[in-house]
């Protein structure tokens, strides 16, 4: 069986969220190149390679894709500060998952972030994996922000191409990333979501169960939700298409926004069927 991928943005249906409810909407995947070591294993040589590769290519981006590339070895107090406020910046892995396997070795040597002159496309190198491809806006337009992500995607990748490198990629697993629970599509589509009513409510972790989805706080992995502000994405990477884990997350996002109003109404709710069994 060869994994699926889909990245024509056009397929998937609706996909603008109400905004009373609906922060912001973001997409993000990973992309390693073949023929370098991902970040666990890899030399200062090879990191700095990826470096060279990538940001090469990334000079090729025109029209709403073009941009600059910050490196943190190189970026002046100003631009670190910019980009903090702009939560654009990674830091430097503390976790002793990351730590243990080699993640923070000459830190921070040849890492940086991309973005465009907009900021809604961001490309982080050299942090977990070789590259971090991001689409990302305020507000609940997730079918603009998903147009934006495969449309620069792809436009990434054929630059790369061009200079005669290209994405690892394996028939049956998919894209190859560092992290083996982003191998498939690396994909996670999410949004920050409001949800006073619904937090509450006892059913609201096994609603999310049967839809797919996880909740994290909005400080990303492991951080709490604050003001009962979530950030609410899919919970599968492997075994389906981007436009299908996309498709997925803009339904349970509707039906979630449809709890939370039934609640603020005082009106009851329901458990949805597991996924699988709404088909």
């Amino acid at each position: 069986m060869t994994h699926p991928t889909d990245l024509e943005s056009s397929k998937v249906r609706s996909g603008m969220f109400d905004e009373r409810y609906v922060l912001s909407s973001r997409v993000r995947t990973g992309r390693s190149i073949r023929g370098l070591s991902l970040p666990p294993a890899c030399t200062r040589a090879e990191r700095r390679e990826v470096e060279r590769v990538v940001v090469d290519a990334l000079a090729g981006l025109g029209g709403d894709l073009s941009g600059h590339y910050y490196s943190l070895t190189q970026m002046t107090e100003k631009e670190q500060q910019q980009l903090i406020d702009d939560h654009f910046l990674f830091d430097k892995p503390v976790s002793p998952l990351l730590t243990c396997a080699g993640m923070a070795r000459d830190w921070p040597d040849a890492r940086g972030i991309w973005h465009n002159n907009e900021k809604t496309f961001l490309i982080w190198i050299n942090e977990e994996d070789h590259t971090r491809v991001i689409s990302m806006e305020k507000g609940g337009n997730m079918k603009r922000v998903f147009e934006r992500f495969c449309r620069g995607l792809k436009e990434v990748e054929r630059l790369i191409t061009e200079k005669g490198w290209e994405f690892m990629w394996n028939e049956r697993l998919g894209y190859i990333l560092t992290c083996p629970s982003n191998l498939g599509t690396g994909l996670r589509a999410g949004v920050h979501i409001k949800l006073p009513n619904l937090s509450k409510d006892p059913r609201f972790p096994k609603i999310l169960e049967n839809l797919r989805l996880q909740k994290r706080g909005t400080g990303g992995v492991d951080t709490a939700a604050v003001g009962s502000t979530f950030d609410i994405s899919n919970l599968d990477r492997l075994g389906q298409s981007e436009v299908q884990l996309v498709q997925t997350v803009i339904d349970g996002v509707n039906y979630l926004i449809e709890c939370e109003k039934k609640l603020e109404k005082g009106q009851d709710i329901r458990v949805p069927p597991p996924l699988n069994q709404q088909k």
